[in-house]
C-alpha cells in the first residue's frame, strides 16, 4: 500500500509499548541514575503510584495502602516521556508528532536504559499505539466524506446522529499481528466542526527473548506498515487533502 506523508497528520500521541514478565524492581537510585545518563534533554522524573485498598474486618473501615508501580520520565517541554514500570515500558510522544524514525529512535534508547534498571528477563507483548484525532470541517451528517468506514445508520430513522463508538480486532494469524481499532468522537460544540477519534493499538501475540533486540524492532517495523494499512484504509482521498493543507 502506498503511504502519504501528511503535512498535518492528526496524530496526538504516538505509543510504544514493551511489556515484561515477570515483573522487575524499578527503584528511585535506578532511575535517577537514569535520569542523570540521558543529560540535559530529561530532567524530571515523577512516581506512578498503585492504589490498593483494604478491608480491615474490626473496624470495617476501608484502608488506602499505596505502592509505587514505577516511574514517569520526560523531556524539558513534556512531549517525550518514558513509563519505566515494573510490568514493562512504554515510550510516549504527544502532539505536535514528528515522524517514526524520531519516535522510534527515542524509544530505543530509553528501552536501553529500562533494560539495565529493571533487568527483564522476558518481552510478553509488543505494541504500537496511535491515537489520531482529526478535526473536521464537517457535521455528523458529512463525516462519510472523510471515514471509509463511517458510522450507518437505518434509512427508516430520521433522528440524527449525535454520537457514535465503534471497535473492531483483527488478527493476522500468518505474521502473529493483531490490532484493535475505535473509532469515536469528541464533543465539539463548534456548528460544523466534528472531532473524530481513530485509535489504532496494533501488538504482536509473539513473546521474545530479551536479547533479540534484532527481531524485537523488525516486529516493531511490521507493527507500524500494519498501523499505517489500517489507517489509511479507515480514511478517505478527501482526509488525505485535508491532512495536506
Amino acid at each position: 500500500m502506498q503511504y502519504h506523508d501528511l503535512k498535518s497528520p492528526p496524530v496526538v500521541e504516538a505509543i510504544i509499548d514493551i511489556r515484561v514478565s515477570p515483573v522487575v524492581v524499578i527503584s528511585k537510585e535506578n532511575i535517577q541514575k537514569i535520569v542523570e545518563e540521558l543529560g540535559s534533554e530529561y530532567q524530571s522524573f515523577m512516581p506512578l503510584p498503585m492504589r490498593n485498598i483494604s478491608l480491615t474486618l474490626k473496624s470495617t473501615t476501608l484502608e488506602r495502602l499505596e505502592t509505587v508501580r514505577g516511574y514517569i520520565v520526560q523531556t524539558i517541554d513534556g512531549l517525550n516521556k518514558g513509563q519505566f514500570r515494573v510490568d514493562g515500558f512504554t515510550f510516549n510522544r504527544l502532539s505536535p508528532y514528528t515522524s517514526w524514525e524520531e519516535v522510534k529512535q527515542n524509544a530505543q534508547r530509553l528501552w536501553e536504559a529500562y533494560k539495565k534498571a529493571g533487568k527483564p528477563k522476558q518481552i510478553s507483548r509488543i505494541a504500537v499505539r496511535y491515537i489520531n484525532q482529526m478535526q473536521l470541517d464537517t457535521d455528523m451528517e458529512g463525516i462519510n466524506q472523510y471515514l471509509a468506514m463511517p458510522p450507518n445508520m437505518c434509512e427508516k430513522f430520521k433522528a440524527s446522529t449525535k454520537s457514535f463508538f465503534t471497535q473492531a480486532t483483527i488478527e493476522d494469524i500468518d505474521e502473529q499481528l493483531a490490532a484493535t481499532i475505535i473509532q469515536t468522537i469528541n464533543q465539539n460544540d463548534n456548528i460544523g466542526k466534528t472531532d473524530v477519534v481513530l485509535d489504532i493499538d496494533a501488538y504482536s501475540l509473539r513473546k521474545f527473548s530479551i536479547s533479540n533486540s534484532e527481531q524485537i524492532w523488525e516486529c516493531f517495523e511490521k507493527l507500524r506498515n500494519l498501523k499505517n494499512d489500517i489507517f489509511y484504509e479507515s480514511i478517505t482521498e478527501n482526509a488525505i487533502k485535508h491532512f495536506n493543507q
